[in-house]
C-alpha cells in the first residue's frame, strides 16, 4: 500500500505520459519547489520521440493578499523535425531546428480602482505555440504583447494602453499609445435623463510581415461618442 497527504506540498514532481501522431511518444515532466517569499520555480523536462528533448524554466509569483501574481517562461527545444505539419511549404525557410519561446505576465491592483496588465511575448516561429503548447495556441494564435493602465473611478472608467509587435513574421496594429475614457450611463441630476460616453484618442501604426509586398504605414485616430436616453 501508498499512502500519501492530499494537503498542499511545496516539492513535487508533474508527469504526463501519452502519444500523438506529431509528437510520437512523450513524457512531459515538471518539477515544482519554492524559492523565496511568494516566488516559486517550475522546471520543465520534456522527451519527445518524434522532436527531440525540450527544456524549461518558469518563474511564478502571487502575493497571500492576491494584489498580484505573475510568471516568466523560458523553452528551447532542438527539434528533429521542424517542418512536420499541415503548413509543410509555409513552414520552410521559416522555422528551424532551434526553437523557443519567452513570455512574461504580470497583473497587479495597486488600489481597488488602479489595476496593471502586462503580457509580453517572444517566439522562434509563428509556429512554435501550436506544436508545442497547444492549450495557449487554441486561446490565441497571436500572442499578445500589451501594458495596460486602468483607473476605475464612480463616474468613469480611463485606461492607457500600449500594444507592440514584437516579433517581425507577425502583422499587427501597434498602438503607441492608445487612451480611452468610458462613462457608464447615468442619470443627469433628478431628470428622466441618462448620458453615456465613449472615448478613445490612439497613435496606430499597421505593420506587416517581414517579406510582405504591403507597406507600413501609420494613422492618428480620436474618436468620441455621446448618448443621452430619456
Amino acid at each position: 500500500y501508498y499512502t500519501r497527504s492530499l494537503d498542499n506540498h511545496e516539492r513535487f514532481f508533474q508527469f504526463l505520459p501519452g502519444y500523438n501522431s506529431r509528437l510520437g511518444a512523450f513524457l512531459l515532466t515538471a518539477y515544482n519547489y519554492p524559492i523565496a517569499g511568494p516566488v516559486r520555480g517550475r522546471t520543465h523536462l520534456d522527451v519527445r520521440t518524434e522532436r527531440g528533448i525540450g527544456v524549461g524554466q518558469d518563474f511564478l509569483w502571487r502575493d497571500k493578499e492576491k494584489n498580484y501574481e505573475g510568471i516568466v517562461q523560458g523553452y528551447y527545444l532542438q527539434d528533429d523535425e521542424p517542418l512536420k505539419g499541415s503548413e509543410t511549404e509555409a513552414r520552410d525557410g521559416v522555422v528551424e531546428e532551434e526553437r523557443y519561446r519567452l513570455r512574461l505576465a504580470h497583473t497587479q491592483s495597486f488600489t481597488d480602482r488602479d489595476t496593471l496588465t502586462l503580457e509580453a511575448n517572444y517566439l522562434s516561429d509563428p509556429y512554435v505555440l501550436k506544436d508545442f503548447f497547444r492549450k495557449e495556441f487554441r486561446e490565441a494564435v497571436q500572442p499578445e504583447n500589451r501594458l495596460t493602465l486602468t483607473h476605475r473611478a464612480d463616474d468613469y472608467i480611463a485606461a492607457l494602453q500600449v500594444n507592440k509587435r514584437l516579433n517581425d513574421f507577425y502583422e499587427n496594429v501597434d498602438r503607441v499609445p492608445e487612451l480611452t475614457l468610458d462613462i457608464p450611463r447615468q442619470q443627469i441630476g433628478d431628470s428622466g435623463f441618462y448620458y453615456e460616453s465613449k472615448n478613445s484618442a490612439s497613435f496606430l501604426e499597421r505593420v506587416y510581415p517581414e517579406g510582405s509586398v504591403s507597406e507600413d504605414y501609420d494613422s492618428v485616430r480620436i474618436d468620441s461618442g455621446h448618448t443621452v436616453y430619456y
